[in-house]
């Protein structure tokens, strides 16, 4: 069959075009690739069905942004290579979405269709960083100045005392949330009793005679 091989090259690099581009963000490469890049991420479960929902929207955007060397879209795998980095930001849910400066990653609550992250892709701008400091204000360089200036010590002890305060914030708000659930769950049970009880009034039968008298009357 002659004609058969070309036919194969065809399809083998039609397939090859059409493969999407894509970042698989990993515990060995995540400083490297995101280093002086503005990120955003998605944090995902393969098994996660809202992760599988947007992944079409997702690695479009991927592909969209392959060659902006600004601007890093990737994907991180938390059951797999990118574990560790999804146990180092506190990463609960999939899929998370996250952007900004790599070392201080903000989630993202918009939309997951692809205009939406399109629309929120375009507002990420070179950061201020130590090796982007003419992108920074004069107030954000004077603040590195001042980081900078500071002993290791010193330095230690303010990450510290952040990142203390950011897990007591933490802390509260899921102690609140379970509160709420508890709440929630009171609540329902308090209501499910009061509809039994009402119901076992004879509700269903009162209805039924109700229904019958109506049809009695159009009779007449």
């Amino acid at each position: 069959m002659p004609g058969a091989m070309p036919s194969l090259t065809i399809l083998l690099v039609c397939a090859a075009a059409a493969a999407v581009f894509a970042v698989d963000l990993t515990q060995q490469n995540f400083a490297t690739l995101t280093a002086g890049r503005t990120t955003f991420v998605k944090f995902y479960a393969p098994w996660c069905g809202h992760c599988r929902a947007m992944k079409s929207s997702w690695d479009a955007l991927m592909e969209d942004y392959k060659e902006d060397p600004h601007v890093l879209i990737g994907d991180c795998d938390c059951t797999g290579d990118c574990r560790a980095i999804c146990e180092e930001m506190g990463v609960q849910g999939y899929p998370s979405l996250r952007f900004g400066d790599p070392t201080a990653l903000q989630d993202y609550t918009g939309g997951r269709d692809l205009e939406s992250l399109k629309k929120h892709a375009q507002t990420l701008k070179p950061l201020c960083s130590l090796d982007k400091m003419h992108l920074c204000n004069d107030e954000q360089r004077r603040d590195i100045e001042l980081m900078l200036a500071m002993s290791a010590e010193d330095l230690n002890a303010q990450v510290e005392e952040i990142e203390g305060e950011l897990t007591a914030v933490e802390s509260e708000y899921k102690a609140a949330v379970e509160r709420l659930q508890a709440e929630y769950h009171r609540l329902q049970d308090e209501k499910n009793s009061a509809v039994a009880r009402l119901k076992s009034t004879g509700l269903a039968i009162m209805k039924a005679i109700q229904a019958a008298n109506a049809k009695a009357r159009q009779e007449l």
